[in-house]
């Protein structure tokens, strides 16, 4: 199993890109996930809130954003879908670049970009292959009691949608809200989900988990307008949907993994600099990925106004964050790649951290500036079973949570 991370501008003319990375090793991957926002270079924070997710598995492909204009108020933050893999807005219903998937190649991923701007924005690129990682992209519809069949049954799921069909669309005046959110199963009796809302009245979080239980009851994460969703739970070839509250003619995008257990954790930060420390994993991690914002309780929707979506190896990081102050306040971007930085409400950094060293057992986060709080941070540690990494050993999902 190989999982790399390539960070790049984008073009600035239509036309094919590669996102490679030497870190591939020559492999060629099997999917990917784009993580996109406003920033044109690391650690760059600018005007308007802008998060883009998209996924691609060599079949299918999908991609969400949202815009919110900054310091106005409810007159220009909006949503946007696609069925191509990248995908962002300029202002209000106006496509600032999209890009469809072309193929997998050695090293990386083909795009082909259908709409460009001069701007060459950084795109974070998570590339997954081998043959003991199972990956899926997909669409799936937000109905009660739908099931996808993936091929496979996933220890992770993530979601990302904005409350409507992923198509081709825009959305004015809609706040702009998407959803973000996980389930993860580590087998046995517990699992744990997260969620947060990127949007124009201030960002929610949520993070939760269960202890004890075989039936392992449904788990929430977020829907972009009335909060809550439910997963129902896993099955041998994919996932069952219980019920995605309030959305019922949208669509979410979903990627789903295979390994051989999987959970997702929290890790209680304290607000100090110095290493924060993951450990009693089992496994060497390839891949962290960490969610990050001012969520100071477990189990809870709380309004946090930042919102940060990180992707570390042992390698390279990459990812972006973004901020909306109380609906019109602040609201700026940034990406970022090998140091971490989550914005504030007001606009500047709040913090910053290096995933400073991923070892046998868990990962160590060493922050030079101190979060402002004692914030809860979830994350998914992916990697091979015991003894540290290596393609020939089984892939493994682990986490660990701190109360």
């Amino acid at each position: 199993m190989t999982i790399a991370i390539a960070v790049a501008a984008a073009n600035t003319s239509t036309g094919n890109q590669d996102f490679t990375t030497t870190d591939m090793g020559g492999a060629t991957p099997k999917g990917v996930i784009f993580l996109y926002s406003r920033s044109p270079a690391d650690g760059t924070i600018t005007a308007d809130s802008g998060a883009s997710f998209g996924a691609a598995d060599g079949t299918n492909q999908w991609a969400c954003a949202n815009y919110i204009k900054d310091d106005l108020s409810d007159t220009l933050n909006d949503v946007g879908v696609s069925d191509k893999c990248l995908f962002a807005l300029l202002n209000a219903t106006t496509t600032h670049s999209e890009a469809a998937f072309v193929s997998f190649i050695a090293n990386g991923v083909r795009v082909n970009w259908t709409t460009a701007t001069t701007d060459g924005w950084l795109v974070t690129a998570i590339l997954f292959s081998g043959a003991a990682v199972s990956f899926a992209a997909g669409k799936v519809n937000a109905q009660d009691g739908t099931a996808v069949n993936v091929g496979f049954e996933p220890d992770i799921v993530l979601f990302a949608g904005s409350g409507r069909s992923l198509g081709r669309d825009t959305s004015l005046g809609s706040r702009g809200r998407i959803g973000f959110g996980g389930n993860a199963w580590p087998g046995g009796n517990r699992k744990g989900a997260f969620g947060s809302r990127w949007s124009w009245t201030p960002t929610r979080q949520r993070v939760s988990w269960l202890s004890g239980g075989v039936s392992q009851t449904a788990m929430a994460l977020f829907d972009p307008f009335l909060g809550v969703s439910v997963i129902a739970d896993r099955t041998a070839t994919g996932f069952a949907v219980d019920s995605f509250l309030g959305a019922t003619s949208a669509e979410w995008g979903y990627v789903a993994f295979k390994a051989n257990s999987g959970t997702c954790g929290c890790l209680q930060l304290t607000a100090a600099t110095g290493d924060q420390t993951v450990t009693g994993l089992g496994f060497e991690p390839e891949l962290i990925l960490l969610f990050g914002g001012e969520t100071v309780t477990n189990d809870a929707a709380e309004f946090t106004g930042s919102n940060a979506f990180a992707a570390a190896t042992a390698l390279k990081t990459g990812g972006f964050a973004t901020c909306s102050q109380n609906g019109g306040g602040v609201d700026k971007s940034t990406a970022f790649e090998d140091k971490v930085r989550i914005l504030a409400p007001g606009g500047t950094e709040n913090c910053r951290f290096t995933v400073s060293d991923i070892f046998d057992g868990g990962f160590t986060l060493n922050f030079t500036d101190a979060p402002n709080g004692a914030w809860q941070m979830p994350y998914i540690a992916f990697g091979p079973t015991g003894g540290g990494g290596g393609g020939s050993v089984p892939a493994r999902v682990q986490a660990w949570i701190t109360d």
